[in-house]
């Protein structure tokens, strides 16, 4: 009896012991922090940008370093930019440190990139600088050292594939807007008025006499008979002819 109760809590006693260490492998395996480098294509005379990504559950980052190599007879390095993680860095950068690896780094003074985020650390740009390559042409993205925060991160390895056959997206035309006016102007009739044509006044001749020319002698006025003061005027126009013809004579004398 006494032997059977010594194997049975000594059964139980390895149970208790081995369960949380299993449960902790387990928990940890899930909840890894893992760092790792998409993979990128181009052609030569291209300018591409490698994405550096972070998946931190466990470790909050305030302060990174990195070592990345890449092939040098394939692409160039030319600068880097900050990320979707982007606590406020105080000194962020990267620099080529050999002529085939950069080193990226970046720290903070009292903030950080909060356990749980999943996004990009850095973005770093080169040059497709390779213009013997083909299409079947590839080789790593790969971390050769990890610091700071990250020491204790996974990390993947990222290729790079030389391709110009990669559909290029050609953008959708914008819509044409077409305009139509709230109100239609209403064209307003515009009477035109025809001038009437006014005859010139008709000149009325003057008669004037030049010296030494005989004043023309006005047309006899012809008073009808039956007129009951008619032989009165005839007689009196014809006294006041007569004393006319009598003052030209006595005023041009006789050649």
């Amino acid at each position: 009896m006494k032997q059977w109760v010594d194997t049975h809590c000594h059964n139980n006693f390895i149970r208790i012991i081995f369960l949380p260490v299993l449960i902790l492998v387990v928990v940890t395996g899930v909840y890894a922090d893992d760092i790792w480098v998409e993979d990128v294509s181009g052609c030569h005379g291209d300018t591409i940008e490698v994405e550096v990504w972070v998946d931190n559950a466990t470790t909050s980052i305030d302060a990174f370093t990195f070592y990345l190599s890449y092939d040098d007879n394939m692409l160039a390095f030319v600068s880097c930019s900050v990320g979707t993680l982007n606590p406020g860095w105080v000194s962020f950068g990267c620099d080529e440190i050999y002529w085939d690896t950069v080193w990226g780094y970046g720290h903070t003074l009292s903030t950080s990139i909060p356990q749980g985020s999943y996004g990009s650390l850095i973005i770093l740009t080169f040059d497709v600088d390779c213009p013997g390559c083909v299409t079947t042409d590839s080789s790593l993205l790969e971390f050769t050292w990890l610091a700071d925060d990250l020491e204790n991160f996974s990390s993947e390895s990222g290729t790079f594939s030389h391709n110009c056959n990669a559909p290029t997206l050609t953008p959708s035309p914008a819509p044409t807007s077409t305009f139509t006016p709230d109100h239609t102007p209403t064209v307003m009739q515009t009477s035109t008025q025809t001038p009437t044509s006014t005859e010139p006044p008709t000149a009325t001749p003057s008669y004037t006499s030049m010296p030494g020319t005989a004043t023309p002698t006005p047309p006899p006025i012809v008073i009808p008979a039956t007129s009951p003061g008619g032989l009165s005027l005839l007689l009196i126009f014809m006294g006041g002819m007569l004393g006319i013809g009598a003052y030209r004579k006595s005023n041009h004398p006789a050649k």
